[in-house]
């Protein structure tokens, strides 16, 4: 993660990631705000640990879009296509098949 003037992000800062149902989406399927430590502008954060938690539901559509806030600031400009590998969970689909 780099600032406006290109340098990377260090120290603690609190994230809100949320999940839209359309690019231009104003209200969120699903937030949640995390306190971060940056490195050097890198960081990790496992979206979907804790409350509220991601579900099976919330990905049963094909259109959905990742937004990310920075402490107050506004939330960045684009927003990215949720794609592949979070609709793995619909392999919950084979775990609760009966019969078969």
């Amino acid at each position: 993660m780099l600032d406006a003037t290109g340098t990377p992000v260090g120290g603690s800062h609190e994230i809100t990631f949320a999940i839209y149902d359309a690019p231009g989406a104003e209200t969120p399927t699903w937030s949640k705000t995390f306190t971060v430590d940056f490195d050097d502008g890198y960081y990790s954060v496992a979206l979907g640990d804790g409350s509220p938690a991601l579900t099976s539901e919330l990905f049963a559509t094909d259109d959905l879009w990742l937004g990310v806030q920075i402490d107050s600031s506004p939330e960045l400009a684009n927003r990215s296509p949720l794609r592949s590998v979070p609709f793995a969970i619909h392999a919950d689909t084979a775990v609760n098949v009966t019969g078969g």
